[in-house]
């Protein structure tokens, strides 16, 4: 039966990986030419007042605009934590009841799913946490309600 699993858990996480790496360098290689582009663009700016002039124009502010990285709010880390943890907890209750189809690594299988289960419920205690401070904060604003 471990036969079986082998192929079935290890090809699909190297085709994940494999994916993830080959995304992470065409975002990094990007995030690197945007750069470039940027700094040549503000070496051509010989003195402070053109530097000012350029800014103040419309094309440098939408080339300011463009050197910001996105903030992202308190809402959207919570919701992205809730996905998180959601996953840890499943993938560590499926890692747990597949300790019971192995003779061999039944233990180790007991162990990794029980730790993954461990981080998923953490995760959702600190999601939950995070969400009742900002809450009390002041960092999530109430939403009124929608009138018909």
């Amino acid at each position: 039966m471990a036969e079986i699993l082998i192929p079935i858990i290890v090809a699909p996480s190297f085709f994940f990986l494999t994916g993830w790496l080959v995304w992470m360098i065409v975002q990094w290689r990007q995030y690197k030419y945007r750069m470039n582009v940027q700094l040549k663009m503000l070496d051509k700016v010989a003195s402070g007042a053109e530097l000012v002039q350029f800014v103040e124009s419309d094309a440098g502010a939408k080339f300011i605009a463009s050197m910001e990285l996105p903030s992202v709010g308190p809402k959207d880390r919570i919701l992205s934590a809730v996905y998180k943890a959601v996953i840890l907890l499943v993938l560590g209750i499926a890692v747990y009841a597949l300790r019971g189809t192995l003779d061999e690594g039944a233990v180790a299988f007991t162990i990794l799913g029980t730790v993954l289960m461990a981080f998923g419920i953490g995760y959702i205690i600190a999601t939950f946490i995070s969400y009742r401070l900002a809450s009390k904060w002041g960092m999530i604003p109430k939403e009124a309600p929608e009138e018909a």
